[in-house]
C-alpha cells in the first residue's frame, strides 16, 4: 500500500492497465527512452497521463521532430556514437506526433523493429531474409508487433517449378511448413514463426503496400490483410481431440520447440510431432486415471493443458516420453490445474517405457532438475 507512482517503458502497455493503476491510487507513468539518452527521454507527469502518450521531454532533454516526424534529441546527457562527428541532434529512429500540451505519441519505427508483448525486440527483416531466394517463395512478411508470437504471410512464386510440380495445395503447404521449421532452428525463441498462411495476391504499390523501391509499408500491409492475420491469431492455444480427451497446447510450446502449429497432429493414439518423429501417447485407464507418456495422472474431467504438464516439475519429472516431447521448464509455482498432485506408475509390465533413452533437457535455472529427472526415471523404470 506504500506504492504511489511507477513507470512503464521499453514496451507497449494497454491504456486500460494505466487506468487500473490510477483507479487504485498508483500514478503509473508512461515513458520512452533509449540507451543513447542514458535512459529516459520522455515521461508523462504523474498527474497528467494521456492515453497513447509517452509523455513530455524530461528536464535537460531537447526534442525536435523532423519533417517526416522522426524524433531528434540533444542535451548534456545525450551520448553520440564514437564514429559520429556531427554536431546536430541525435536521430532516435522512431516516428512521433504531438497530441497536445507537449505530449508525444509514437506512431511508427523507422527501422521497422518491433517488440512483442514481453517487450522483446524483433527485427522482422532478419527473419524475412531467411526466406530470400528460397524456391517457390516470392516474398514473406513477418507479423508479431505487440503480439505474443510471430506468424508469416507468404507470397508464393506460382511459376516456380517446385510449386508447378506439386500435386495439390496440401503438398504446397507441407513444403512451406518444412522450410519455416528449418529456418526456426537458426532463430531465437522470440523470432520464431509458429503459424503461416499463403496469400492469394502479391503486395502492390497501388494498394499502398510497397514503396517505389519495393520496401514494405508495414502498417498498410497489416491493415489490408487484417482479416487474414486475425485468423492466424484466432486462438490463444491449439486444441486437439485425442481418445475423447481435449488437449490444449499453448503457443509458447511451438515457439520453444521451433515448430509450427501444424507440426503436431493426432495419430497413433496420441500427439504426434511429425517434424521430430515423436509420439506422446494418451490412454484412459480405470478408476479415472489417465496415462500420459510414461506416467499415470488423475484428472478432473477430460480436458487438460499440456503447458501445465510441461512447466510443473512435480508432474513431468521422471516422465521420459513427456520430457522428450515437450519443452519442460522449472516452474515450481505453476498450479496443477485439472491435475492431481499425485502421479502414479503404470501397473502392467507392457506399459513400461520403451525406445530411445535420452535425458537431455533445456537449460534451467535449477540445475539439479535434469539430474532429479534422470534419477526418478531410473528409480521407477530401471532394472529391478
Amino acid at each position: 500500500e506504500r506504492l504511489r507512482w511507477g513507470l512503464s517503458a521499453a514496451g507497449y502497455l494497454d491504456p486500460r492497465v494505466f487506468r487500473f493503476f490510477h483507479r487504485n491510487g498508483v500514478k503509473l507513468c508512461s515513458g520512452f527512452g533509449m540507451t543513447e539518452a542514458t535512459g529516459g527521454i520522455t515521461m508523462t507527469p504523474p498527474d497528467d497521463y494521456r492515453e497513447g502518450s509517452v509523455g513530455i521531454p524530461l528536464p535537460a532533454v531537447n526534442i525536435e521532430l523532423s519533417e517526416d516526424g522522426e524524433m531528434l534529441i540533444s542535451g548534456p546527457y545525450i551520448a553520440r556514437y564514437l564514429d559520429d562527428d556531427s554536431d546536430g541532434p541525435l536521430p532516435t529512429g522512431d516516428i512521433f506526433q504531438k497530441i497536445g500540451k507537449g505530449h508525444l505519441e509514437i506512431i511508427d519505427r523507422v527501422k521497422d523493429i518491433y517488440k512483442n508483448t514481453r517487450g522483446q525486440t524483433i527485427a522482422p527483416r532478419k527473419v524475412e531474409q531467411k526466406f530470400a531466394d528460397v524456391p517457390g517463395i516470392k516474398r514473406v512478411f513477418l507479423v508479431g508487433d505487440h503480439r505474443d508470437s510471430n506468424v508469416l504471410l507468404i507470397v508464393p512464386e506460382r511459376d516456380d517449378p517446385i510449386l508447378i510440380g506439386a500435386s495439390d495445395e496440401t503438398t504446397v503447404h507441407d513444403y512451406f511448413r518444412q522450410i519455416i521449421t528449418a529456418a526456426n532452428e537458426d532463430l531465437a525463441n522470440r523470432e520464431r514463426v509458429i503459424n503461416f498462411t499463403i496469400l492469394d495476391r502479391d503486395f502492390s504499390i497501388g494498394n499502398e503496400e510497397l514503396t517505389p523501391k519495393g520496401s514494405y509499408k508495414r502498417k498498410n500491409i497489416e491493415e489490408n490483410f487484417k482479416k487474414v492475420i486475425d485468423d492466424l491469431y484466432q486462438n490463444e492455444r491449439l486444441s486437439l481431440e485425442v481418445n475423447d480427451y481435449t488437449i490444449q497446447i499453448p503457443r509458447w510450446i511451438f515457439r520453444d520447440l521451433g515448430i509450427l502449429e501444424s507440426d503436431i497432429t493426432v495419430q497413433y493414439g496420441g500427439l504426434y510431432d511429425r517434424h521430430r518423429g515423436l509420439l506422446l501417447k494418451v490412454t484412459e485407464l480405470e478408476d479415472g486415471l489417465t496415462k500420459i507418456g510414461d506416467l499415470v495422472y488423475k484428472l478432473q474431467g477430460k480436458t487438460f493443458n499440456l503447458g501445465r504438464l510441461s512447466r510443473q516439475p512435480l508432474l513431468w519429472a521422471g516422465n521420459l516420453s513427456l520430457a522428450n516431447f515437450c519443452p519442460v521448464k522449472d516452474g515450481w509455482d505453476t498450479p496443477e490445474g485439472t491435475f492431481s498432485n499425485s502421479v502414479y506408475l503404470p501397473q502392467s509390465e507392457n506399459e513400461m517405457p520403451s525406445g530411445k533413452i535420452s535425458f537431455e533437457l533445456p537449460a534451467m535455472n535449477d540445475r539439479r532438475l535434469p539430474r532429479i529427472h534422470e534419477l526418478s526415471h531410473n528409480a521407477m523404470f530401471g532394472e529391478k
